[in-house]
């Protein structure tokens, strides 16, 4: 038999993924199998395996010693490689930003040309950047790193500058994560396009990803849709607001009300706009793709333990560009 207590930066994770960090080579069914049988129990009482657990909760698992070392027995390898791994990109990524951070979150700036999550195992992203910042800080340790890593919560693409929010305790990032889930968080990007753009207001339609070429392609009504690919589009939107012109470009506010891939750059080149430096949608000129996440803005928050943290939270950060008038 082994025992944990849940400690209270783990507080408001899951408990099977609690298990999973402790037990890393047990598959899934393991867990839902040992609490059918009444070998794994929360407090004392039958369980799960999905519940979310609470500051001071007791979890024993009724298994011989010989199978507890046979599924933990990568943690060790696992644990070493992610700070190796936080470490060196907290030293070599340049140009990313704390703008603001507590206990559970970090908002930080993305610059063009970093990943937000790794593409590739030799690669470094801005999640490892990210643990390696708490880390330094002192807001992690090895140890607690073996309980829970901290992640990042939304994405951008490469090429895509701006702010990303990071869960840095298991309660923060299922706060933060089923608020953009529900499409509570609003997101607005900036962005400069090519023309004296005419667009405003809102617009739909489905978005069609080739995930081989890594492109979409965007379709205004339903009806437009190949056959073949009417099982993966799906239903996209956003509202485009222009700031200024300048020439034969234009500086647009645009909130993304539905986060797909490639979403706003397809969809703009579509309508006749193609964002400035983006050449896989209609644009090679410049020395980058202009365009940026500007700003979050929460809601009223209804969650008791994050209502004051967050509530009618505005998060912001200059876009790296500008057109002048």
């Amino acid at each position: 038999m082994v025992s944990w207590q849940v400690k209270p930066e783990e507080s408001g994770g899951r408990m099977d993924k609690f298990l999973k960090k402790r037990l890393k080579s047990a598959p899934d069914s393991f867990f839902y199998k040992m609490a059918r049988k009444k070998n794994l129990l929360l407090n004392g009482a039958k369980c799960t395996g999905k519940e979310i657990l609470k500051s001071g909760d007791e979890i024993k698992l009724y298994v011989s010693d010989s199978t507890i070392a046979l599924f933990s027995g990568e943690e060790e390898n696992s644990s070493n490689s992610l700070l190796k791994e936080a470490s060196l990109a907290y030293q070599k990524l340049k140009g990313i930003e704390v703008i603001e951070e507590d206990d559970d979150l970090l908002f930080l700036y993305k610059p063009a040309g970093i990943l937000t999550q790794k593409a590739e195992k030799e690669s470094f992203s801005l999640n490892e950047w990210m643990i390696g910042y708490l880390l330094d800080s002192g807001k992690v340790n090895e140890e607690s790193l073996n309980v829970f890593h901290p992640s990042v919560c939304n994405r951008l693409d490469r090429n895509t500058s701006g702010i990303v929010i990071c869960g840095i305790t298991p309660r923060g990032s299922r706060f933060a994560s089923k608020m953009i889930k529900d499409r509570l968080v609003k997101k607005y990007y900036q962005c400069i396009v090519k023309g004296n753009c005419k667009l405003s207001g809102d617009y739909d339609g489905y978005l069609v990803k080739d995930e081989e070429k890594n492109i979409s392609t965007y379709y205004k009504i339903e009806s437009d849709i190949p056959s073949s690919s009417k099982k993966d589009a799906v239903p996209v939107s956003l509202s485009v607001n222009p700031l200024r012109s300048k020439g034969d470009k234009t500086l647009l506010e645009i909130e993304l009300k539905t986060g797909k891939s490639h979403q706003i750059r397809v969809m703009l080149s579509s309508l006749g706009y193609p964002i400035v430096g983006d050449p896989k949608y209609g644009d090679s000129t410049g020395k980058g793709q202009l365009l940026s996440a500007v700003r979050l803005e929460f809601p009223e928050v209804e969650e008791e333990e994050f209502r004051d943290k967050y509530s009618n939270l505005v998060i912001s950060h200059r876009p790296p560009f500008e057109l002048r008038p």
